[in-house]
């Protein structure tokens, strides 16, 4: 069931993050990077439900939650039709058509707050990632060469986007 965030989420997101952050390195943060106070998450969760130009919708199985996309818009004139997507699924769901469904929630919901620009950057070498945006209608607009160290190696990363 994918459905938008709650404050009462704050435990179950810092796990399934702290889960991402160790089943893979497409994520930006490590795993001891990701937060353990459920509080602070819950303000933070809380300060994106209160700001109409940012959502979390999560993707929850019957205990736990196993994927998320958010959204970052901005209310600056010259940007408030653009937003940025993070998104991550854990491994035990992916290639089941969970991340296609999450981007959906995630343009419907711009569409309906007025953004005409989804944008996001995935790694060159995040094959899965690149598949799933690509049918999902996004676009490499161009190369960010070096733009991680993963693992004390540089990676490149795609900048893509999609008109909506």
């Amino acid at each position: 069931m994918i459905r938008a965030i709650n404050v009462s989420d704050a435990p179950k997101f810092l796990t399934l993050r702290r889960q991402l952050a160790k089943e893979t390195t497409f994520m930006l943060h490590e795993p001891e990077e990701i937060g353990e106070d459920p509080v602070v998450e819950e303000k933070k969760i809380q300060q994106i439900i209160d700001d109409p130009h940012k959502a979390i919708f999560v993707l929850a199985n019957d205990h736990e939650l196993v994927g998320y996309v958010a959204v970052f818009g901005d209310s600056l004139s010259r940007i408030k039709h653009r937003a940025s997507l993070v998104i991550g699924i854990l491994e035990a769901y992916t290639g089941k058509g969970y991340g296609k469904k999450l981007l959906q929630e995630a343009e419907k919901w711009a569409k309906d707050h007025g953004i005409s620009r989804l944008e996001l950057t995935v790694m060159t070498t995040n094959k899965r990632g690149l598949w799933l945006y690509g049918t999902a209608g996004f676009h490499v607009e161009g190369i960010r060469r070096k733009a991680l160290i993963v693992r004390g190696r540089p990676v490149d990363e795609f900048y893509m986007a999609k008109l909506i």
